[in-house]
C-alpha cells in the first residue's frame, strides 16, 4: 500500500515506507559545490543542499561545517574568513569572562 501524502517531503514519505516495512532506498545525490561566482545561483544551490540535509538527516549542529566543505573558490575563501572570525570571537568571549572573574575577585 502506497502511504504518500500531499505535502509531505521525501523524507516523510520515506519514512512512511519504511515504517511499514517496505523501505525504499534512495541513492541521494550530493549537492553541487557552489562557488560564489556571479553566475551561479545561491537561492538553488542552497534550496538543494537544505533538501540534502533533510534527507540525510545531518545534525543541525554539523550543517554549517558540511556546507563549507561544498564551498569552493571565492565562497570558500569567503566561509574561511567567517570560521576565523567565530574563532577569534569566541576567543574574545573566554577573555573577557576571565578578566570580569577575576576582576571581581580582586575587589572582594
Amino acid at each position: 500500500m502506497d502511504n504518500l501524502r500531499v505535502g509531505q517531503n521525501a523524507e516523510q514519505q520515506n519514512n512512511n515506507n519504511n515504517a511499514q516495512g517496505g523501505g525504499i532506498m534512495m541513492k541521494v545525490s550530493k549537492p553541487a559545490t557552489f562557488d560564489g561566482s556571479r553566475d551561479s545561483y545561491s537561492d538553488v544551490w542552497l534550496f538543494q543542499f537544505k533538501e540534502y540535509g533533510s534527507i540525510t538527516r545531518v545534525q543541525n549542529d554539523s550543517k554549517a561545517r558540511l556546507a563549507a566543505g561544498y564551498l569552493k573558490g571565492k565562497a570558500a575563501t569567503w566561509g574561511r574568513s567567517i570560521v576565523i572570525l567565530s574563532v577569534v570571537v569566541a576567543i574574545s568571549q573566554v577573555v573577557i569572562m576571565v578578566v570580569v572573574d577575576s576582576l571581581h575577585h580582586y575587589r572582594k
